[in-house]
Protein backbone atom coordinates (compact mmCIF):
# COMPACT_ATOMS: atom_id res chain seq x y z
CA UNK A 1 0.00 0.00 0.00
CA UNK A 2 1.28 2.97 -1.12
CA UNK A 3 1.78 6.32 1.31
CA UNK A 4 -1.51 7.84 -0.68
CA UNK A 5 -3.45 4.53 -0.24
CA UNK A 6 -2.78 4.61 3.58
CA UNK A 7 -3.68 8.20 4.04
CA UNK A 8 -7.52 7.46 2.29
CA UNK A 9 -7.62 4.27 4.27
CA UNK A 10 -7.04 6.02 7.73
CA UNK A 11 -9.39 9.14 6.49
CA UNK A 12 -12.04 6.76 5.77
CA UNK A 13 -11.89 5.41 9.25
CA UNK A 14 -12.64 8.53 10.70
CA UNK A 15 -16.00 8.51 8.91
CA UNK A 16 -17.43 5.48 11.64
CA UNK A 17 -19.70 7.15 14.00
CA UNK A 18 -20.66 9.95 11.64
CA UNK A 19 -24.30 10.63 10.36
CA UNK A 20 -24.94 11.18 6.90
CA UNK A 21 -27.06 11.24 3.72
CA UNK A 22 -26.30 9.93 0.66
CA UNK A 23 -25.71 13.17 -1.19
CA UNK A 24 -23.43 14.25 2.13
CA UNK A 25 -21.64 10.88 1.83
CA UNK A 26 -20.49 10.92 -1.67
CA UNK A 27 -19.09 14.98 -1.04
CA UNK A 28 -17.22 13.08 1.87
CA UNK A 29 -15.56 10.87 -0.38
CA UNK A 30 -14.75 13.20 -2.86
CA UNK A 31 -12.38 15.07 -0.50
CA UNK A 32 -10.97 11.80 1.16
CA UNK A 33 -9.91 10.48 -2.35
CA UNK A 34 -9.74 13.32 -4.25
CA UNK A 35 -11.63 11.91 -7.13
CA UNK A 36 -14.38 13.50 -8.61
CA UNK A 37 -16.20 10.86 -10.02
CA UNK A 38 -17.36 8.22 -7.33
CA UNK A 39 -20.26 5.84 -7.40
CA UNK A 40 -22.09 4.58 -4.74
CA UNK A 41 -24.61 1.76 -4.85
CA UNK A 42 -26.73 0.18 -2.47
CA UNK A 43 -26.06 -3.42 -1.73
CA UNK A 44 -28.06 -4.12 1.43
CA UNK A 45 -30.02 -7.50 1.64
CA UNK A 46 -34.08 -6.03 1.36
CA UNK A 47 -35.10 -9.11 2.38
CA UNK A 48 -33.46 -10.11 5.48
CA UNK A 49 -34.17 -7.77 8.48
CA UNK A 50 -31.43 -9.01 10.36
CA UNK A 51 -28.52 -8.28 7.43
CA UNK A 52 -26.62 -4.98 7.27
CA UNK A 53 -27.08 -1.85 5.59
CA UNK A 54 -24.21 -1.52 3.20
CA UNK A 55 -23.09 0.30 0.06
CA UNK A 56 -20.14 -0.55 -2.10
CA UNK A 57 -18.16 2.50 -3.60
CA UNK A 58 -16.14 3.07 -6.60
CA UNK A 59 -13.45 5.67 -6.85
CA UNK A 60 -10.96 6.41 -9.84
CA UNK A 61 -8.43 8.57 -11.07
CA UNK A 62 -6.09 8.18 -14.16
CA UNK A 63 -4.10 11.32 -13.45
CA UNK A 64 -3.47 10.35 -9.74
CA UNK A 65 -2.95 6.61 -10.94
CA UNK A 66 -5.67 5.80 -8.11
CA UNK A 67 -8.27 3.48 -8.22
CA UNK A 68 -10.37 1.46 -5.59
CA UNK A 69 -13.42 -0.37 -4.20
CA UNK A 70 -15.04 0.20 -0.79
CA UNK A 71 -17.38 -1.03 1.83
CA UNK A 72 -19.45 1.49 4.13
CA UNK A 73 -21.55 -0.24 6.52
CA UNK A 74 -24.48 1.86 8.23
CA UNK A 75 -27.24 1.66 10.47
CA UNK A 76 -30.58 3.74 9.42
CA UNK A 77 -31.63 6.62 11.80
CA UNK A 78 -35.23 6.37 13.31
CA UNK A 79 -36.64 9.70 12.64
CA UNK A 80 -38.22 10.71 9.49
CA UNK A 81 -37.42 14.27 8.01
CA UNK A 82 -33.82 14.41 9.58
CA UNK A 83 -31.73 15.27 6.93
CA UNK A 84 -28.52 12.74 7.70
CA UNK A 85 -30.39 8.87 7.04
CA UNK A 86 -27.84 6.97 8.33
CA UNK A 87 -24.85 6.67 10.67
CA UNK A 88 -21.67 4.51 9.37
CA UNK A 89 -20.65 1.85 11.19
CA UNK A 90 -17.59 0.38 9.33
CA UNK A 91 -15.40 1.14 6.06
CA UNK A 92 -13.66 -1.57 4.33
CA UNK A 93 -11.30 -0.41 1.33
CA UNK A 94 -9.28 -2.11 -1.19
CA UNK A 95 -6.64 -0.25 -3.78
CA UNK A 96 -5.89 -1.45 -7.48
CA UNK A 97 -7.91 -4.39 -7.54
Amino acid sequence: MTKKERKIASYLETLVGYRFNKKGLKKALQQITGCKKIKIENISDKESELADYNYVFEFKSKKKKLYGLGDIYFLKMRKNGQKEKFQVTEVAIEFNI
